[in-house]
């Protein structure tokens, strides 16, 4: 009878133990799952952060390359540009004279 209590004992402390166990297990478990989403937050947070450096130095870049595109734009305006074709004050002038040549010459 004592040997019947002794197992019994033994079974209730051994169920005891493997509940603690799975238990402890489960939060460990629950533990490195926190733990890994924890990591993968910070590692996205790094992505991110790289991807803003990123494009702030593009960005950087763009305004230098418009800056100088501005730059040369207003210098080009400033410069004196070459006139195309003839001016209408000449045009006139010589359609004028040539009614006036016209005129002596069929008179």
């Amino acid at each position: 009878m004592v040997v019947i209590l002794l197992i019994s004992n033994l079974c209730k402390v051994d169920e005891d133990i493997e509940i603690e166990v799975s238990r402890r297990g489960s939060r460990l478990v629950e533990t490195v799952k926190n733990e890994q989403s924890i990591e993968r937050k910070h590692t996205e947070e790094l992505r991110l952060s790289n991807d803003v450096e990123e494009m702030k130095s593009k960005l950087r870049e763009l305004e230098s390359i418009l800056r100088q595109d501005s730059k040369l734009r207003t210098e080009r305006s400033t410069e004196p540009r070459a006139q195309i074709g003839f001016q209408l004050v000449f045009v006139f002038v010589v359609a004028v004279a040539s009614l006036y040549l016209g005129y002596l010459l069929h008179g």
